[in-house]
C-alpha cells in the first residue's frame, strides 16, 4: 500500500503539476482567472503536501528496511550466542512417569525453567488421572508474545519466543510439536489411570480380598481340625521332665504349652498369607505403589539384617564348635592316659 502511494505521488507531480502550470500562464487575466488561480494555488498547496507525505513515507520505507536488516541481523547473532550456550547448558527436563518429554531452557518472567516443567508435569499428571479425557480437549493458542498450549481453559505450557530461539523453530510449529508430545503421554497415561482400568482394578481388588477372607476361614477350619489329632500324637510321644526326683514340667504343663506353640503357628500362617496378599492388594493401584515397596522394605530389612548377623556370626560359631570338638577329645584323650597308669603308681 505504501509503495502505490508513492508511485501515485510521481505520477501526479510529473502530469499534473506542469499541466496545471500551463494553464496558469496561458489564461486571461479577468475575473474568471482569479478564481482559478485561487483553484491553482489550492492545487499547488495539495501537491505540496503530497510530495512530502511522499517524502515522510520513503523515509519510513528506508528506516522500517533498515530495522528490518538490523532484526534479522540480531536475531542472527542470538542464534549464535545461544547455540553456544546450548553446549553447556543441560536445561529443565520435563519427566512424567520417568519419560522425558521435553527441554525448557529459559524463563518465562520470573520463573525459572525448572518450576515451569515443575508446574506443566503436575498439570499433565493430573489430567491423566481424570475418570474421561478427551485429546481435543489439549490445543494451542497463539498470544502476541506466548503460545499457549491448553487444557480447556488450563495453561499447561506456555511457548516463548526465547523458547523458540533455543531450539531454533518458530514459536508456533514448536508449540505445535510440544503438543503433540503432551497429548501422546496423557493418552498413554490415561489408559493405566483411566475410567474402565480404575474399574478393573476395583474388581480385582474385591476378588483379591474375598479369596484372602476365604484362606483365613479356611487355615482356622483346618487348625481346629487337626489340634485333636495333633494333641493326641504329641500325648503319646511326651513325657514328664526331670531333674533327679524333682519334675521340672509334667505332662500337662506340657500340652498348655503345645497348645500355645499351636496357635502362634496358626496366627503365623495368617500373617504369612497376610505378607503376600495385602502388597498384591496394593500394588493393583499404581498410585499405592510405592506404598507397597515401603512396606516391603521394612518387612524385609530387619529380615536381611537377621539374616547378615546370623551368616556374619557362622565363623565364629564354627570355631566354638571346632574348640569345643577338640577340647572333649582332649578330654578323652587324658581320661585314656589316666587310665593306663596302674592306681598304685598314681597312689
Amino acid at each position: 500500500m505504501k509503495k502505490f502511494l508513492v508511485v501515485f505521488l510521481c505520477f501526479f507531480e510529473s502530469v499534473l503539476f506542469p499541466v496545471l502550470a500551463q494553464e496558469q500562464e496561458s489564461s486571461p487575466v479577468d475575473s474568471v482567472t482569479l478564481n482559478s488561480d485561487s483553484m491553482v494555488q489550492a492545487l499547488k498547496a495539495q501537491v505540496q503536501e503530497l510530495q512530502l507525505q511522499r517524502i515522510m513515507l520513503q523515509e519510513q520505507l528506508e528506516i522500517s528496511g533498515q530495522n528490518a536488516r538490523m532484526d534479522s541481523l540480531a536475531r542472527v547473532q542470538r542464534q549464535q550466542r545461544i547455540d553456544s550456550l546450548r553446549k553447556v547448558t543441560t536445561g529443565a527436563p520435563l519427566i512424567v512417569e520417568d519419560d522425558t518429554l521435553l527441554l525448557l531452557y529459559a524463563r518465562k518472567g520470573g520463573m525459572l525453567p525448572e518450576a515451569r516443567v515443575k508446574q506443566a508435569g503436575e498439570i499433565i499428571e493430573s489430567l491423566a488421572h481424570k475418570l474421561v479425557f478427551k485429546v481435543d480437549t489439549l490445543y494451542t493458542f497463539e498470544g502476541e508474545y506466548t503460545t499457549d498450549i491448553m487444557a480447556g481453559n488450563t495453561v499447561v505450557l506456555s511457548i516463548t519466543d526465547t523458547d523458540a530461539l533455543w531450539q531454533g523453530k518458530p514459536r508456533s510449529q514448536l508449540a505445535g510439536e510440544y503438543t503433540a508430545v503432551i497429548q501422546k503421554k496423557v493418552v498413554e497415561l490415561h489408559e493405566t489411570y483411566g475410567l474402565q482400568k480404575k474399574l478393573l482394578r476395583l474388581f480385582f481388588a474385591f476378588l483379591l480380598i474375598v479369596v484372602q477372607l476365604i484362606l483365613i476361614k479356611l487355615t482356622v477350619w483346618l487348625f481346629a481340625k487337626w489340634r485333636s489329632k495333633v494333641m493326641h500324637r504329641v500325648m503319646d510321644w511326651i513325657k514328664p521332665i526331670r531333674i533327679k526326683d524333682y519334675e521340672l514340667l509334667d505332662v500337662h504343663r506340657q500340652g498348655l504349652a503345645v497348645m500355645f506353640i499351636y496357635k502362634v503357628l496358626r496366627i503365623l500362617v495368617i500373617l504369612f498369607q497376610l505378607l503376600i496378599s495385602v502388597p498384591v492388594l496394593f500394588s493393583i493401584f499404581p498410585e499405592t505403589k510405592t506404598f507397597v515397596d515401603t512396606v516391603i522394605g521394612y518387612v524385609l530389612n530387619p529380615v536381611k539384617d537377621i539374616l547378615s548377623s546370623v551368616l556374619g556370626f557362622l565363623p565364629n560359631l564354627f570355631k566354638i564348635v571346632i574348640i569345643i570338638i577338640c577340647f572333649r577329645y582332649l578330654v578323652r584323650v587324658l581320661r585314656y592316659s589316666l587310665s593306663r597308669f596302674p592306681q598304685d603308681d598314681l597312689r
